[in-house]
């Protein structure tokens, strides 16, 4: 079995039943509208408590985390499914 065999569906928490249904993908969508909301609320409440220095280095590390986690993270995922 390759890296593509795998049911990306099943991975995101859809089953057979619902798997093109709507109360799948409504319930799919609100899972990422309450993510988005959490992280919007960690940001704007818990990001002045950081007391990061405002330099140019600071925001290219805070840009570039993000792609870097997710390529760190979906290279492990590759790696394993091998």
């Amino acid at each position: 079995m390759g890296a593509w065999d795998t049911d990306p569906y099943r991975s995101l928490g859809f089953d057979e039943n619902s798997r093109f249904g709507a109360v799948g993908m409504l319930n799919f969508l609100l899972k990422i509208f309450l993510a988005s909301a959490l992280i919007s609320l960690a940001i704007k409440y818990g990001g002045p408590l950081l007391h990061l220095p405002a330099t140019s280095l600071m925001a290219g590390l805070i840009i570039f985390s993000v792609p870097l986690a997710m390529t760190a993270f979906l290279s492990w995922r590759w790696l394993t499914l091998e």
